[in-house]
C-alpha cells in the first residue's frame, strides 16, 4: 500500500473474493444478530420518502460492523446509534438518489415500449403491423440492453458513494465532506473497487433469486466486505493523524 492525497487515505489491491470471504469470517460469529440489524435497518429505512431514515440505519448498521472488526461485540442497540449521524447521512443519500434515478430511465424506456406494442396492436390495421417488428427476439434483445445498461450504470456510480456512509461513521465527516472524499478514494482504488462493487451486486442479485429471502441473508456479508475495504483504504492510523 502507499500512501496518497496528502494522507487521506491509501491505495489498497481490493480482491473481492477475498473480501467476501473475510466478510463472512467477520460476522460469523454473531450472524444471526448482525442479520437482524441488517434486516430491521433496511426495513426501517424504507419507511420514510428520500431516504430520510436509510442514511441512519445504514450508518447504524456500519457501527456494529466496525465493532466486529474491532474484535469487540456487536449489538442491536448500535443500530439505533446511527440517528447521531442523521443530518449528514441523510445529504450523503440525497446525492446517490441523482444517478439512481438516472439509472431509472432505461426501464422507463422498456415499459414504454411494451405499452406502445399493446397501443399499436389495440389500434388495429395497420398499426398493429408494425407492432410485429416488436416481436419476442427484439423485445429480449431491448430487456438484455436495458438490464446491462442499469447493472453497469449502478456499479460505475456505486464505486464513488461506497465509501461514503463509512466516512461518516468512522471519522464523522459532513455528508458532502463524506461523499467527496469516497469519489476521491474510490477513483484512486478504482479497479479494486469496482470489482468490488460489481461482485456484491451479483451476489446480492442471485441471491435475491431466491424469493428475496435471500437478497437479506447476503447482505451482512457484503457490508462487511465493503467495511473492510473501507479499512484497507482509511486505516485507523490515518484516522489518528
Amino acid at each position: 500500500m502507499t500512501a496518497q492525497a496528502e494522507g487521506e487515505f491509501l491505495t489498497s489491491e481490493l480482491r473481492p473474493l477475498e473480501l467476501l470471504a473475510e466478510g463472512w469470517r467477520t460476522v460469523r460469529p454473531q450472524y444471526g444478530l448482525l442479520l437482524a440489524v441488517t434486516v430491521a435497518g433496511l426495513i426501517i429505512g424504507s419507511l420514510a420518502p428520500l431516504g430520510l431514515l436509510m442514511g441512519p440505519m445504514v450508518c447504524g448498521i456500519y457501527v456494529g460492523l466496525f465493532a466486529r472488526l474491532r474484535g469487540e461485540r456487536a449489538t442491536f442497540q448500535q443500530l439505533f446509534s446511527g440517528f447521531e449521524f442523521f443530518a449528514p447521512s441523510f445529504i450523503a443519500t440525497l446525492i446517490q438518489i441523482v444517478p439512481i434515478m438516472a439509472m431509472a430511465i432505461p426501464v422507463n424506456l422498456v415499459l414504454m415500449l411494451f405499452s406502445m406494442k399493446r397501443l399499436l396492436v389495440w389500434l388495429g390495421r395497420p398499426y398493429s403491423d408494425l407492432a410485429n417488428y416488436l416481436g419476442p427476439l427484439e423485445m429480449t434483445l431491448v430487456v438484455v440492453f436495458a438490464t446491462l445498461v442499469i447493472f453497469l450504470l449502478s456499479v460505475f456510480f456505486g464505486t464513488f458513494f461506497m465509501f461514503g456512509y463509512p466516512l461518516i461513521v468512522d471519522r464523522r465527516m459532513g455528508g458532502w465532506d463524506a461523499v467527496k472524499l469516497s469519489a476521491r478514494a474510490s477513483k484512486a482504488n478504482f479497479g479494486g473497487a469496482a470489482r468490488l462493487m460489481a461482485a456484491t451486486t451479483i451476489v446480492s442479485i442471485v441471491a435475491s433469486l431466491f424469493c428475496y429471502v435471500g437478497g437479506f441473508l447476503v447482505t451482512p456479508i457484503t457490508l462487511a466486505a465493503w467495511a473492510i475495504a473501507y479499512r484497507r483504504v482509511f486505516p485507523e492510523t490515518l484516522r489518528e493523524n
